[in-house]
Order: structure tokens, then C-alpha cells, then sequence
């Protein structure tokens, strides 16, 4: 009996062994994974570290470039006020006359032509003798087309580095750099004369097409005004054709100016005074009370709010 129980002892502890043998055996590719797993995610760690680190320093140049962008829209903004504010003061004088039949001047110089048409029309109660006006010049239509035939000249043949020889005429490129030169030298007469009576810079429109207006730049400001007024007090008309007279403004103006003439129409239509001042406001008299509005969408808004309830 003795020896049976130290016989299973012993197989016991052999058992034993050999279980704990197995399972570490079994355990050591357990252990090879987990630590790959734990250098795995270590690195992971650090590298998510690293971006959030980055994606803070990019967040802070972000925000200090979106801080740039934001000053250097306002300061372009105030810029191109500035410019435009420039160039409706360098328009002052400046008058628009709408409705001139085309080829009225029949030749004659458009300063001349525009000085006796104001005597003529507005009357001696504007102006007694012909206003003084600056130089005149026609569209630069004829300096243009001159400048895109030589270009097109100097296209072909290319040039091959060798001169060609002299057969008694003049080579194509040199023919052409005459013309360009020539060109160019129409092109500054033009651009030096282009004050300050003229057809607007466009090609003269077909038969039964609305002629194009005259842009008028008077030497006296008082002069300018002058006309403005008269041709507001009474109807000025050149052969048989009403004329209209309007500032000369800038482009960017012109399109703020015409953002108000949805509201303008409805004050209109409800008999409501309003005028439209300088640069680009509206002056409306509402109920004994003038109100006066920066934006067509304040006015739009006051419309809706006052004026359409009535």
C-alpha cells in the first residue's frame, strides 16, 4: 500500500511537471505577441502624440492666417474704396450726354460740337457763350486694330536667328516693327488726347441702335453744374431727341448706385420723396421725417416695415 501511494505521488508530481512544462511552452508565443503588441501600441501612442502636437501648431498658424487674411481683406477693401473714391473725384466734371444722334458732328472737332450744342439747347438763362471744355478724341477703335495686325505680323515667319537677305524691299519683321511702332505712337496720341469730349469707347453702334453717349469733361466745375441743373429744370432736347445728363461715375458706383432702383420704384409708385445722394445713399421724406439709408437693404427694410403698411 505504501508503495502505491508513493507510486501516485510521484506520477503526481511527474504530471505536475510536465502540465507546468506545457503551459509554459504554450504560454512563451503568448508572451513574444503581447509584447509585440505592447511596442505596437507604444508607437502608436507616441505618433498620435506627435500629431496632436502637430495639429496644434497647425491650428495656431491657421488661426494667425485666418487673422492675416481677415486684415488684409479690410485693408484691400479700404484700398479699392479709396481707389474708387479717386477716381469719382478725378470724374467731377465729368457730365454724360445720352441721346446724341450718331454722326450729329458730321466732322466737326467734339469739343466745339458739345460747347455750341449746351448753348443751343440749354438756353442763355444756363449759359451765355459756349462753356470751356478740354480736348477731344473719337474711340481708339482704328489705333487698336493697327496694334493687332502688326502683332500678327510679327507671328510668322519665325525668326531663325539669321538674318535674311536684302532684296531691295523691306523684310516682313521689319515691316511689321515698323507698324507696331507706328502703332504704338497712334496709341499714346490717343490715350494723351482722350480728354475730355468724346463718343464712349465703344464701336459706333448699327442703324437703329441707341447711339452712345457723350462723355463731357468741363475745365469749370461751376460750368458742370450749371448744365446738370438746367437740364433737370427743363427738357433739353437736340434735334427733335430729348437729352438726358447724368454724373460720370465709376463703374463700382454706377453698380451701387443702381443696387437702390428696385426700392426707388416702389417709393415711387407710392408717391413717397426720395432723392439719391453722394456716394451711394438714399434720402428718403417719410411722414414730415427724412430718413436717410447707407445700404438698399435698409431701405428695402424700411419699405416693407413703414412704407408698404400705409
Amino acid at each position: 500500500m505504501k508503495q502505491l501511494v508513493a507510486e501516485l505521488a510521484k506520477q503526481r508530481a511527474g504530471l505536475k511537471d510536465d502540465v507546468s512544462h506545457l503551459i509554459q511552452e504554450s504560454l512563451k508565443p503568448l508572451e513574444t505577441a503581447v509584447g509585440a503588441l505592447r511596442d505596437t501600441v507604444g508607437s502608436f501612442q507616441a505618433r498620435l502624440v506627435a500629431t496632436e502636437t502637430i495639429a496644434g501648431e497647425n491650428f495656431e498658424r491657421l488661426t494667425t492666417a485666418e487673422a492675416t487674411i481677415k486684415a488684409l481683406q479690410a485693408q484691400n477693401q479700404t484700398l479699392l474704396d479709396h481707389v474708387d473714391d479717386i477716381e469719382n473725384r478725378s470724374r467731377r466734371s465729368n457730365l454724360r450726354i445720352v441721346n446724341i444722334p450718331e454722326g450729329s458732328e458730321n466732322g466737326k472737332d467734339p469739343v466745339k460740337f458739345i460747347a455750341e450744342l449746351l448753348v443751343e439747347c440749354e438756353g442763355p438763362d444756363v449759359f451765355t457763350e459756349p462753356p470751356e471744355l478740354e480736348r477731344a478724341h473719337r474711340s481708339l477703335e482704328r489705333a487698336h486694330r493697327s496694334l493687332e495686325r502688326a502683332h500678327r505680323s510679327l507671328e510668322s515667319p519665325p525668326f531663325t536667328g539669321e538674318s535674311p537677305p536684302f532684296t531691295g524691299e523691306p523684310t516682313v519683321h521689319w515691316r511689321a516693327h515698323r507698324s507696331l511702332e507706328r502703332a504704338h505712337r497712334s496709341l499714346e496720341r490717343a490715350h494723351r488726347s482722350l480728354e475730355r469730349a468724346h463718343r464712349s469707347l465703344a464701336t459706333k453702334p448699327k442703324d437703329g441702335k441707341p447711339a452712345r453717349p457723350f462723355v463731357v469733361r468741363f475745365l469749370r466745375y461751376q460750368q458742370r453744374e450749371a448744365a446738370l441743373r438746367g437740364s433737370r429744370n427743363h427738357e433739353v432736347k437736340f434735334q427733335g431727341s430729348p437729352l438726358r445728363f447724368y454724373p460720370d461715375l465709376s463703374s463700382a458706383l454706377a453698380r451701387k448706385r443702381a443696387d437702390y432702383n428696385g426700392v426707388k420704384q416702389a417709393l415711387y409708385k407710392k408717391g413717397v420723396r426720395f432723392r439719391l445722394m453722394h456716394p451711394a445713399r438714399l434720402g428718403v421724406t417719410f411722414e414730415a421725417q427724412t430718413f436717410t439709408f447707407d445700404s438698399p437693404e435698409e431701405a428695402q427694410e424700411f419699405y416693407k416695415c413703414r412704407v408698404a403698411k400705409e
